[in-house]
């Protein structure tokens, strides 16, 4: 397929069909614009970078507009912060477009706007630096007011959830608290834990996950071996297998014993536990014996069994033709290892699952028993002084270690640091709100035994003798009284537990209803908002006027209120009809859990998604129309419906549908776009996601993200034919039930499931590919702009290299810089002195040298070029397809004395760090002037014959 002088792009990764509705729109721009449609179209990328990228790029385009050289631009594509300008010009052209200006006139007026210092859309942008807090205190307070609303509002969900999850588990305990088999329990968690721990007897239910799942299938996976042995092996392998397994019963006994958490008293505990009387008096050692001998016999009679499908299929196999004995091999030998490994797998995360339950129960009744216990004891006996002995203790010797070498410097990755403090952090809440639910437990009064007076009696008298002797102190009386001030309770609380369990669960149902609240209780709105009133609102005709406006429009020039003018529909933002570019703005899906084993996706952790007039790309494959309908496409609820395009790739679809009417998905508004494409701090970072940095932003409430309704029901989406099943009901009932929590807890826990759940979670374009030329690469546009303003301090060309590794993946690609020569006969002397190759982009020090990361810049370090070329070829093709101007802030020394100055002050400048969206005056005419005056560079020359100039746009002479 050959579109406009483009090389031919596959039908899969670039469809006819999207690709005639953009060319149809391309075209006809070009004639309302009185250019050639036939003419090699070109495209500007403007990456992320917050408001640098967006004031930089500011200063970029005014040099174009001023150099006659914006018209030209037949696409737009932004991620991050080069959306906010983007937005703001593709606003610009549609607001005024809107006047019944003629496109040629429209494109004009907005051309005289940008290279007019001080026209009004410029001043608003200009003003609004600080657009995050442009009134300064005030809008301090006014976020904190807003985090802080939103933060007890997660913060609540997760409370209540959490309790439900915690009453439920102690209205069980309660219930089974007068049975003889809870009762065993208690006495053994409370046995093997104090004086140091008031363990849970849920640790239990992981040691029979242990016992009765994982170590059966561990030892069934080594049973396999018998059958294919020889005769003369076969049952001593048998024998192997039978005897290994019960030494796991001895392993678990003394497994058990080291709980005890007292090194030095292990084998006392050994001997202690070997001696402790069951129920008929005989010692529960022998119980793990039974145990071990029941396990051994199960195993022995799945063997047989399993060796009786081996033979049955055998039969089946001698009596089919030779042919389909070659194509299955062993066939219920593999399948058998293959599902013993897979719920190998499944019971190993179960028991993980069980054992932080059961952790976390455990310090949440100790918390509770001590803070109940606190109340009669001397203050310095309380939580903190308790946990810093404990942790003294048990420290020191690692400490002491370590101060004997203290030349070695140990370097933690931050990815551990952050997942070491994330799991601290959801260990934290966790422990908390489980101490709250033994409060109700015990009806606030003290605990059978008094088990914290046990521990702090312990950790502040060391040397005493303090163990509680379990047999007389954890009676099951089910009476109360009076000990001093204090209730103090033989019993758990069943009523009362079983009334709360109730009530929690009714409430987290309520809340799971809302699936708004996930939005909502984000700080997307509060950025969001700050974005459309700066941005957009610079464009609004109620803000700063426009051509063709009479002068009786109300102007409402105060940024901090909401207009209904700034904001604008998706289906109304088309630029390019009043002369403007096509608008592509990329976003990122967040995928953690990936349908299957791919190693591209699981390292992206992500797919790109795009949005543009004539449809939606996601990833390289899935592409879809909009598909208007007889009256307004988009509903009340805000959806829009699409029309998949034919699927090129050999997974499911991700735009599939049974309903014959298509699929009908949310729309957001331009604004919501943007935000969603310049979300950069929150729980889903692409490739950089961690479930430690997750745990952390999401329990703070630092969450940008959107969660997008796609409108594609899971079981939609699998069909027959493809080797996949849908979902059952069972595994969707808690989505449906508890849609909130489960959605919060995927966001809060890194799990995102991508297009296999009905709801996507959006988050920065940056977070897949941070230069924006990823959609042009596709459409195989034939020059491309990109202004790579992303943070580079030290010039190594971070995104660059990201995009170019994509493009060599997804499309076949490969980008090549120009060398000197090819520079040297390409450009002509003026021009080569503006670009060069990457290497003269970067800081050069005294002795010419490239910068280096540990060298000190101390303002002096100046660059030797503003931009460089490269050839894109594609598939393989030793014929150039695209030619790239790649665009990047840099300072020669010769620039404007303000820059060199705010230079010397602000060595980083201008690739000072993102997080700084808080822009002085200074700051920001710094940037916007630096744009300007590169783009002076490169596009205030009259290109030399030959030099494929951004003012003529013609293919050079190869």
């Amino acid at each position: 397929m050959t579109t406009g002088g483009r090389m031919p792009v596959p039908e899969d990764i670039y469809p006819q069909a999207l690709a005639q509705q953009e060319r149809t729109l391309i075209e006809s721009r070009r004639r309302d614009l009185g250019l050639e449609s036939s003419s090699l179209q070109a495209g500007v990328a403007l990456s992320g970078g917050g408001i640098r990228s967006a004031t930089f790029s500011l200063g970029l385009f005014q040099a174009m507009a001023r150099h006659d050289v914006l018209k030209q631009v037949d696409y737009l594509s932004t991620v991050s912060g080069g959306g906010y300008f983007g937005s703001f010009l593709g606003k610009l052209f549609n607001a005024v477009g809107s006047t019944n200006l003629p496109p040629k006139q429209a494109a004009a007026a907005v051309a005289e706007i940008l290279k007019t210092p001080d026209s009004e859309p410029v001043a608003w942008l200009r003003e609004h630096g600080r657009y995050m807090a442009p009134r300064g205190g005030g809008d301090y307070l006014l976020a904190a007011a807003v985090f802080l609303r939103n933060w007890v509002g997660v913060q609540f969900v997760i409370a209540i959830t959490l309790l439900m999850v915690f009453l439920i588990a102690n209205a069980i305990r309660a219930g089974m608290w007068q049975t003889a088999f809870w009762t065993r329990a208690e006495l053994l968690a409370a046995s093997l834990s104090l004086p140091h721990l008031w363990a849970s007897p849920y640790f239990l239910l992981p040691a029979c996950c242990f016992g009765l799942l994982l170590a059966p299938l561990a030892w069934a996976y080594w049973l396999t071996q018998s059958r294919q042995a020889p005769r003369g092996e076969r049952w001593y392998s048998r024998l192997m297998a039978l005897v290994n397994f019960p030494l796991v019963a001895t392993f678990l006994l003394i497994l058990l014993a080291v709980v005890n958490l007292d090194l030095f008293g292990m084998f006392q505990g050994i001997f202690y536990f070997m001696k402790m009387p069951g129920k008929d008096g005989s010692p529960v050692a022998w119980w793990f014996l039974v145990y071990a001998g029941m396990v051994s016999t199960a195993l022995w009679l799945g063997h047989t069994w399993w060796a009786a499908i081996q033979e049955q299929d055998a039969q089946q196999r001698r009596q089919r033709p030779v042919a389909t004995l070659l194509n299955r091999p062993r066939k219920v030998e593999t399948i058998v290892r293959n599902r013993l490994s897979t719920w190998l797998m499944l019971g190993l995360g179960g028991f993980i699952a069980l054992l932080v339950f059961a952790l976390v129960d455990s310090l949440g009744q100790t918390l509770y028993a001590l803070w109940d216990s606190a109340k009669s004891y001397a203050p310095h006996l309380g939580l903190g002084a308790g946990a810093l002995v404990a942790l003294a203790r048990y420290l020191t010797p690692i400490l002491s270690k370590a101060a004997d070498d203290q030349r070695k410097l140990i370097r933690v990755p931050s990815q551990v640091i952050f997942v070491i403090l994330g799991a601290a952090l959801a260990l934290l809440v966790m422990v908390g709100w489980n101490a709250l639910s033994h409060y109700v437990l015990w009806a606030g009064g003290t605990p059978h035994g008094d088990p914290g007076g046990v521990i702090m009696r312990h950790y502040a008298a060391p040397t005493a003798a303090a163990a509680l002797s379990p047999p007389q102190n954890l009676s099951i009386a089910g009476q109360e009284f009076s000990s001093g001030d204090r209730i103090v309770r033989d019993a758990p609380a069943f009523e009362l537990t079983v009334y709360w369990a109730v009530a929690a669960v009714i409430l987290c149902w309520l809340t799971g209803r809302t699936l708004t609240f996930l939005n909502l209780s984000s700080i997307h709105q509060f950025y969001e908002a700050h974005l459309r009133r700066a941005y957009l609102g610079a464009a609004s005709p109620t803000r700063t006027g426009l051509p063709g406006n009479t002068p009786e429009i109300k102007r409402n020039r105060d940024v901090t209120s909401e207009t209904g003018c700034d904001d604008l529909s998706w289906q109304k933002y088309r630029p390019e009809l009043a002369g403007g570019p096509i608008h592509l703005i990329n976003v990122t899906v967040n995928e953690t859990v990936a349908a299957k084993s791919n190693l591209v996706q699981r390292d992206r952790k992500g797919l790109s998604l795009a949005v543009g007039p004539c449809g939606v790309s996601v990833g390289r494959w899935d592409h879809a129309l909009w598909k208007d309908e007889a009256n307004d496409s988009i509903r009340q609820d805000g959806t829009r419906p699409i029309e998949p395009l034919p699927y090129g790739g050999d997974d499911v679809p991700i735009f599939w549908s049974r309903n014959p009417d298509g699929v009908r998905i949310e729309v957001p508004t331009l604004s919501k776009w943007v935000a969603v494409s310049g979300a950069a701090f929150t729980t889903g970072l692409g490739s950089q996601t961690n479930l430690g940095l997750s745990l952390l932003l999401g329990l703070s409430n630092m969450r940008l993200g959107y969660w997008w309704d796609s409108g594609m029901k899971p079981n939609e989406r699998l069909y027959e034919g493809t080797g996949v099943t849908p979902r059952s009901w069972l595994s969707l009932l808690p989505e449906k039930v508890f849609s909130t929590q489960i959605y919060l807890g995927d966001e809060l826990s890194a799990r995102f499931h991508g297009p296999q759940r009905q709801r996507w979670y959006l988050s920065d374009g940056g977070h897949f590919e941070n230069s924006g030329a990823y959609e042009l690469i596709r459409r195989r546009v034939p020059f491309i702009i990109m202004s790579d303003n992303g943070r580079d301090e030290n010039y190594t060309f971070i995104d660059l290299a990201g995009f170019a590794r994509k493009a060599r993946i997804d499309f076949n690609a490969e980008v090549k810089f120009l060398e000197p020569a090819e520079l040297q006969n390409l450009l002509d002397a003026e021009l080569r002195k503006v670009i060069g190759t990457p290497a003269e982009l970067q800081r050069q020090v005294a002795t010419g040298k490239p910068q280096r990361p540990e060298d000190s810049l101390a303002g002096k370090a100046y660059s030797k070029r503003h931009a460089t070329l490269a050839w894109v070829h594609y598939d393989g093709s030793e014929k150039p397809g695209s030619l790239l101007l790649i665009i990047k802030p840099t300072l020669t020394g010769d620039e404007p004395i303000d820059l060199l100055e705010y230079h010397s002050s602000h060595t980083d400048f201008p690739q000072e760090s993102t997080l700084d969206q808080f822009f002085d005056e200074a700051q920001w005419e710094s940037y916007r002037k630096l744009g300007d005056y590169i783009g002076d560079k490169l596009f205030g020359r009259s290109p030399t014959p030959g030099y494929w100039g951004p003012q003529t746009m013609r293919q050079p002479t190869q």
